[in-house]
């Protein structure tokens, strides 16, 4: 059965600052603590100054999804390149660019960082599942209309969220299920943990909670022949699933930026169709600094033709953010130059 959407739809838009209540890191510091890790080995903490500085030499963020990226087109220049395009490529001072060689260091330091990530963005503590439950508690009340939003649970009867994240923490699947609303991630598993991604059934699952995680998540691994599997605990490269090694997370969808690659142009088309049907949209602690996300929400609001603020952006940054990267959806956004945190009135404590 088709589920027609609601015009009365939320859209809500989840980016780092919606994960630093949950004692969770930014992106920059990711980026930091996993320096630290390094630093006994000289080697290794060389080459990734390097990277550091072509990465900051061309006006990039220093974050860890740049640096991903980068160690991830050193592992296989020529691939990286070629989806580039020709002009990348004729820039390239070794041609033709297929004798570019692979860099090992890059795929050590690469595997060393998805261990990291696995480390820092998989939640399962006790006290991290009553610290979410909490905050998403009260914010999902809060935007469902609840009157005593604080201390009251969400109105799971007369509201379907839509919730888009590029966060690789697990954080809305664990808030599902402690709150039994497990949240539908456009993939299937079998039995033996292979995962097919389905994100046509986004339309029609019962599910009161569609997670769309864009730069994917810290549970998925993919293995040697391809395919992909989902596993909590989450597996780090090396390790075997049914005699096939995993080779590394599917985590970033974000470095190559194929747009017709699944399952990111499905999750991008996605967001463009929720946030056209959308009464309103909330944005927590997001950068905007992703131009394909950009982009559609430029092309939303041209749409809409609409002047009214139907967006709300909640981050300490909130107005500076949207002027300086995203100024043209000005009219349509209220800024909110507050964290998470104050926003929901959370305690110190959590």
């Amino acid at each position: 059965m088709r589920i027609i959407l609601s015009v009365n739809i939320s859209v809500i838009f989840l980016g780092a600052g919606a994960s630093v209540p949950l004692g969770l890191p930014t992106m920059v510091d990711l980026s930091e603590r996993f320096e630290e890790t390094i630093s006994s080995d000289v080697r290794l903490v060389q080459h990734l100054l390097k990277a550091k500085g072509a990465i900051r030499r061309n006006r990039f963020s220093y974050d860890v999804e740049s640096l991903y990226t980068y160690l991830l087109g050193c592992s296989d220049p020529c691939a990286s390149l070629e989806k580039a395009g020709p002009y990348a490529a004729s820039k390239c001072r070794t041609q033709p660019i297929s004798k570019i060689r692979r860099s090992g260091i890059s795929e050590k330091i690469r595997e060393r960082l998805e261990e990291h990530l696995i480390k820092n963005c998989y939640l399962g503590q006790e006290y991290e599942k009553r610290r979410i439950t909490n905050m998403f508690n009260r914010f999902f009340a809060k935007i469902s209309g609840v009157n005593d939003w604080e201390h009251s649970e969400p109105d799971w009867n007369g509201k379907i969220f839509e919730v888009f994240t590029t966060n690789y923490d697990n954080a809305i699947e664990l808030y599902g299920s402690e709150v039994g609303q497990m949240p539908f991630t456009g993939y299937t598993k079998t039995q033996n943990g292979k995962v097919r991604f389905v994100p046509e059934q986004y339309d029609s699952t019962p599910a009161k909670i569609k997670l769309y995680k864009i730069h994917g998540s810290v549970e998925l691994s993919l293995l040697e022949d391809d395919s992909i599997i989902a596993a909590e605990p989450p597996k780090s490269p090396g390790e075997k699933h049914e005699g096939k090694s995993i080779i590394g997370k599917v985590m970033v969808y974000g470095p190559n930026k194929s747009l017709i690659a699944e399952p990111y142009f499905e999750l991008l088309a996605h967001l463009k169709k929720r946030l056209t049907d959308a009464h309103e949209c909330f944005v927590v602690g997001y950068s905007f600094r992703d131009p394909w996300i950009n982009q559609i929400f430029r092309d939303v609001v041209n749409h809409r033709r609409q002047r009214t603020r139907w967006i709300e952006f909640i981050s300490p940054s909130a107005r500076y953010t949207i002027s300086s990267r995203l100024h043209e959806i000005v009219a349509n956004v209220q800024p909110i130059n507050r964290s998470f945190q104050q926003y929901l009135n959370l305690p110190e404590e959590e």
